[in-house]
């Protein structure tokens, strides 16, 4: 049976780790987004029920740069592990994700948030249901859609702010949930690893190029990887750590509503670099602990932090990893960021303009989190 969060005293701290706030909902596959004023717009996610299912609700609050939790909304639907995206306009985008009803389904459904009034509006509908999916602003405003697609089949769509529409692409090249999406410095979108549509992890990549409105293959990742992390480093590489692999589930495929709630069997302590003037891939260094649904923060020295991870599924339910990491690019190496004062999971990592690292909510052991914890 699931745990019920609560609230942890603010100020403690555990190495360069202190919590700062309290959110006023507890939950996990939410989204956090930095708004233009310094705060954060933290939207949806879930609890879990008493099978540890997370169950998606409409909560919605910002964060302020002093850690004081206002209520806002709330989103018109429920939803978790849904995408969320700054508009040049300052408005957020909020697309797909789990819906409560049908049970745990993915939705086509988009809002919008609107800082000055505080508030969701109708942003229409994706041409197709999704989850687990990615969403990359691109430079002249769009937003690109990729995967995560209930059918099964390969899908993309691109969103346009102008007109406030949903437009289908040509077919990418593989069905992909759990995967992530990197804007390049070329404007290109790489794309890469994943579960393909029997819930088989992928090891493949691909490139989105606007100019030409078009997917094509790159250079295939070291290893399988899905619910790993990529950051887009100052050389323009980017790194790609940990993730873990899934078992398929048989020909006639899972639910794919519920990807994103799929746990890594096997996790990985390991790192690549993508080099986006030969489109390859290669080994870097090795992470200090496997780690999987974890989050990786580019600070403004450069370095990379990478934060918690699943300890998988055992008697007591869920757990969370409570260690951190930081991966040095000029050594090509990791070293130990000391311990967080709470294991976590499916939580959120936002850089605050200051550069400290604002990490939010997710599940402990076997609990959605209130708690938000700063890096510095």
């Amino acid at each position: 049976m699931a745990g019920t969060a609560g609230f942890t005293v603010i100020g403690q701290a555990s190495g360069r780790f202190t919590v700062s706030a309290n959110l006023l909902n507890p939950g996990a596959g939410h989204t956090a987004t930095l708004l233009a004023d310094g705060s954060i717009l933290v939207a949806g996610g879930g609890t879990l029920d008493i099978d540890d299912l997370l169950i998606p609700d409409n909560g919605s609050e910002t964060l302020s740069p002093s850690g004081v939790a206002t209520l806002t909304g709330p989103l018109s639907s429920a939803r978790q592990f849904h995408t969320a995206t700054l508009l040049p306009n300052g408005q957020v985008l909020i697309t797909g994700g789990n819906q409560a009803s049908p049970y745990l389904d993915g939705t086509t459904s988009a809002e919008l948030y609107d800082p000055a009034t505080r508030k969701y509006t109708s942003g229409g509908n994706m041409t197709t249901a999704r989850v687990g999916h990615t969403a990359s602003l691109l430079a002249d405003g769009r937003v690109l859609i990729f995967g995560g697609s209930n059918t099964g089949t390969p899908s993309a769509e691109m969103y346009d702010p102008a007109n406030g529409t949903f437009t289908a692409l040509p077919s990418p090249l593989f069905w992909r949930s759990g995967h992530t999406a990197t804007v390049l410095p070329t404007g290109k979108v790489l794309i890469a690893g994943g579960q393909d549509s029997t819930g088989a992890t992928l090891s493949t990549a691909e490139v989105y190029d606007p100019s030409t409105n078009s997917f094509r293959a790159v250079g295939e990742m070291g290893e399988k990887r899905t619910h790993h992390t990529a950051t887009l480093l100052p050389n323009g590489r980017v790194l790609i750590g940990g993730g873990g692999t899934v078992g398929a589930s048989g020909s006639s495929g899972p639910d794919t509503s519920a990807f994103p709630q799929l746990i890594s069997s096997v996790l990985s302590g390991t790192a690549e670099l993508f080099d986006p003037q030969t489109e390859t891939f290669s080994f870097t260094g090795t992470m200090t602990t496997a780690r999987s649904s974890h989050t990786a923060s580019l600070l403004p020295d450069g370095t990379v932090l990478l934060c918690g991870g699943t300890k998988g599924y055992g008697y007591y339910g869920y757990s969370g990893d409570n260690t951190a990491e930081i991966y040095d690019p000029a050594a090509g190496a990791f070293k130990s960021a000391g311990t967080m004062n709470t294991g976590k999971f499916w939580h959120t990592a936002t850089v605050l303009p200051n550069g400290t690292v604002d990490l939010i909510g997710g599940i402990s052991q076997d609990y959605p989190l209130l708690v938000v914890e700063t890096f510095k």
